[in-house]
């Protein structure tokens, strides 16, 4: 009895813990096999997502390829209608030249996105990282000002400024509505195939995992699988759990019976058995349900989607849009080795060595043999997996483009026949420098027959030789910008003639060409020097017309009229002033004489400047006396504001002047600084010798004049005539004057003054020599 219960105990103590380990395993592997048909589940949704980006995202690149050829989009709104259709999952194309957006399409719903980005501060911080790095940045996911949670891909472009240096051109940008990518990515689904997901990143500005897309309860996953995929400048990551979790715990009871024991292990064994077969089966239709997805996404396409071998034997995949364009099925495509169908496979060998530097190539233009003989011309993006051994690549069917820019070509060649009489000088270069066009037109420019110039290399023309055009030959190969300058050069046509060159960059039969338009402006140039000559001369006469009618409607009137007044006044009340009173009035009648001869006198003088009747005589003559007779002219002035007026000029300073003109100006540049200069002030006339030149300056202690002042006086369209301080009164004439004068013996006038410290007038003069 003791021996059966001890071997009953010692065989329930062996099954049970036999029972337990086997589960134990088979739980794990359990588990082990559904977390592996998870990952692959996430994966494939991962590669869905990153298709799409990449596919909408591309729509950026396009739009730059024709920016950097053309320098700008004509049509935007047709072209962005177009390429919505093609590149899927796009709700808007933007242009944002110089980082503000101002072309949208659709703007329907989009007015909001408009707007400076590059001091937007929520949108800064991701524009200029796309500026430094040069790359397309993806923004967001965030809640989109027109309204919406989406992703903005923005690709700076850059385009060869006039320098040949790099400048930012502005942003091309796709919006991309999450839910579309979503939705065509099948990750929707994991909710009604029993998991939970969560879709995150970690936001680069807080440093905090952001979650972007999940279903209800997934928001702490606590042992979930993930599949991390990089996105343009992050990393997404795709996180996805069962909702029953991994496996169902084995709810093991042992009793103390051994038939109990017996009869709890056979259930429970085929309980395991049964769970196992019926999980196989579940996940094994979610992946073919998976499958079937991915498939379906892969074969209905907008653009071309293939792999191929690293190798270049064969291709591994296909779908149906890249078969289509070089008319074979599928099965001639995975049975055919891909090299056969490329037209110059020496650019296969290419586009591996580019590969195996870089891992990508992004809208690369590839040549192949279509069925039937036919060059078709994808342009494609490709990325190599060099661990798994195959390379993954897109392609957009551009054939039928490349035949319109050829037509363009042939066209412009018809042009140029048709056009050969055009007074345009045309002429074609290849980029080695041979000459394949010319017409008659820049025949006669270059003064040399059409048949000379195409047996002739660009750098043997002597129409460009010594001058800078020459460099514009190799800056437009180096750089594919065009390049325009206006030179005035030796030609065939004349001595001197003014010339503008346009430098235009093409490709034909992959060979780049120059096209050189010549147009003769000489009659242009010289009409606009004219013009520009008879506008600064109407300019001045008006202003000589205005300041003429100034003086003689205000400055000549004032005088006059107190000069009237005052004799009237004495005529008819004479015996009722006294004598003082009498003398008071006559000292104003002269007073008011004096002002109107010194008025009439500068007007007399300016008048025959301006017909040019002035007399002008040239001699040596001591400035020392011309000085002292100027200065002996305001004695009674200066003594009546008690001024000290100090001349030094040495003895025997001889100018070679005219004395009559000389005078003038020092008798203008003096009785204004008497006229500014407050009593007890000092006035000092001195020279020193500055070469062949005697430079003469008037330097007083007065008011002095503030910079805008400065910057008017000598004007004749400003009228900048102030009161002296004892209210003296000037017309602003007489300093014109002095200039005319000056620049007349060919010297040069200036003044230097500072407010409430003086200013200093001076002039040059030839310097003359002593005669005996």
């Amino acid at each position: 009895m003791k021996r059966n219960i001890l071997i009953s105990t010692l065989i329930f103590i062996v099954v049970f813990v036999g029972v337990y380990f086997f589960a134990e395993q088979l739980k794990q592997k359990e588990i082990l096999e559904h977390m592996q048909e998870a990952t692959k589940l996430s994966a494939n949704i991962a590669f869905n997502i990153q298709q799409q980006l990449s596919t909408s995202l591309s729509a950026t690149k396009a739009l730059g390829a024709l920016i950097k050829q053309h320098g700008y989009i004509q049509d935007f709104p047709h072209l962005a209608s177009e390429m919505i259709q093609i590149y899927t999952g796009i709700g808007s194309l933007q242009l944002a030249p110089k980082g503000v957006v101002s072309e949208i399409y659709p703007l329907k719903g989009n007015e909001n996105a408009t707007g400076d980005l590059l001091n937007d501060p929520k949108r800064k911080t991701e524009c200029w990282k796309a500026i430094n790095t040069g790359q397309l940045t993806l923004a967001g996911p965030y809640e989109l000002k027109q309204g919406g949670i989406g992703i903005i891909g923005r690709f700076p472009v850059f385009i060869d400024g006039i320098d040949g240096k790099k400048e930012f051109w502005g942003f091309t940008i796709a919006v991309i509505y999450l839910d579309d990518i979503l939705n065509k990515s099948g990750l929707h689904h994991l909710d009604s195939s029993g998991y939970y997901y969560k879709l995150w990143r970690i936001h680069p500005d807080s440093g905090k995992a952001q979650t972007f897309a999940s279903n209800s309860n997934a928001t702490d996953l606590q042992s979930s699988v993930y599949f991390s995929f990089d996105v343009p400048n992050g990393e997404w990551t795709l996180c996805i759990e069962p909702k029953s979790g991994w496996s169902h715990q084995l709810d093991f009871k042992v009793s103390n019976v051994l038939s109990l024991a017996f009869a709890l292990l056979f259930s429970s064994l085929t309980f395991l058995f049964l769970q196992r077969s019926l999980l196989i089966k579940k996940n094994t239709n979610m992946l073919r349900e998976s499958e079937a997805k991915y498939r379906s996404l892969f074969d209905n396409a907008e653009v071309g989607i293939y792999r191929s071998k690293i190798d270049g034997s064969g291709y591994i995949d296909v779908n149906q849009r890249f078969t289509d364009m070089f008319g074979y099925s599928r099965q001639e495509m995975l049975t055919e080795a891909s090299t056969i169908r490329w037209a110059n496979p020496k650019a296969r060998a290419e586009m591996m060595e580019l590969l195996n530097k870089n891992g990508e190539l992004i809208d690369f233009e590839v040549d192949y043999l279509a069925k039937g003989g036919e060059i078709r011309t994808a342009l494609t993006s490709i990325k190599l997996y060099p661990n798994e051994g195959y390379l993954e690549g897109t392609a957009i069917d551009i054939t039928e483009l490349k035949k319109v820019q050829l037509q363009f070509l042939e066209l412009l060649e018809l042009n140029l026949k048709i056009n050969n009489t055009s007074p345009l000088g045309i002429i074609v270069f290849k980029e080695d420098g041979s000459c394949v066009m010319a017409n008659n037109a820049v025949a006669r420019i270059a003064a040399t027959p059409v048949e000379i110039l195409l047996k002739m290399n660009y750098y043997e023309m002597e129409i460009w030789k010594n001058n800078s055009v020459d460099e514009l030959f190799v800056k437009v190969l180096a750089t594919d910008a065009e390049q325009q300058k206006e030179i005035y050069l030796s030609t065939g046509i004349g001595s001197k003639t003014w010339l503008n060159f346009y430098f235009t960059p093409f490709s034909r039969n992959q060979i780049k060409h120059i096209l050189i338009i010549v147009d003769e402006i000489t009659e242009r140039k010289l009409a606009e020097i004219e013009l520009i000559k008879s506008r600064t001369e109407l300019q001045e006469l008006n202003a000589t017309k205005d300041k003429f009618f100034t003086i003689i409607s205000h400055d000549l009137k004032n005088p006059l009229g107190n000069f009237k007044n005052i004799s009237q006044l004495l005529a008819d009340s004479y015996n009722d002033f006294s004598e003082n009173d009498k003398f008071e009035f006559i000292n104003l009648m002269k007073e008011s004489a004096n002002s109107i001869y010194s008025l009439l006198e500068n007007l007399l003088e300016w008048s025959r400047t301006q017909r040019g009747n002035l007399p002008f005589h040239q001699n040596n003559f001591d400035l020392k006396l011309i000085s002292d007779e100027v200065l002996y002219l305001f004695k009674l002035s200066a003594d009546k504001k008690n001024l000290s007026i100090k001349n030094e000029i040495s003895n025997s300073t001889f100018v070679f002047a005219d004395p009559n003109l000389v005078t003038t100006v020092l008798r203008n540049l003096i009785s204004n600084s008497i006229k500014f200069t407050p009593a007890n002030g000092t006035v000092i006339i001195s020279s020193n010798f500055e070469d062949a030149d005697i430079i003469i300056s008037v330097k007083d202690n007065g008011v002095g004049m503030t910079q805008d002042t400065i910057d008017k006086l000598f004007r004749i369209d400003v009228n900048v005539s102030t009161l002296g301080t004892s209210k003296e009164k000037g017309t602003g004439l007489g300093l014109i004057l002095c200039k005319e004068f000056i620049v007349k013996h060919g010297g040069r006038i200036w003044v230097e003054s500072q407010v409430g410290v003086g200013s200093t007038f001076s002039f040059t003069l030839p310097v003359g020599r002593a005669e005996n």
